[in-house]
């Protein structure tokens, strides 16, 4: 009786450790183009998300442009964001 105690108690303070801290370091994102980068940071910055990344393996020109036009989809974020 006291194993199974002892066991279920380990168990459940293992799944705390995992639950509580698999989100401390954000997730991973993978983007490819302009079109998938500008949907993961809209998606990520609707929901306030403030730790995740994203593995961009596109082109890097018009960079600046493809955030800003993320910014600008939505009224709220563009009024509370200040630069690009």
């Amino acid at each position: 009786m006291k194993k199974a105690l002892f066991r279920t108690t380990v168990s459940i303070a293992i799944i705390s450790v995992v639950v509580l801290t698999s989100k401390a370091y954000g997730d991973t994102y993978n983007a490819s183009n302009f079109s998938e980068l500008e949907n993961v940071l809209f998606e990520q910055m609707l929901k306030y998300d403030e730790n995740f990344d994203i593995k961009y393996t596109g082109s890097w020109d018009n960079i600046e442009e493809t955030l800003q036009n993320v910014v600008d989809k939505d009224s709220y974020l563009n009024s509370n964001i200040k630069s690009v």
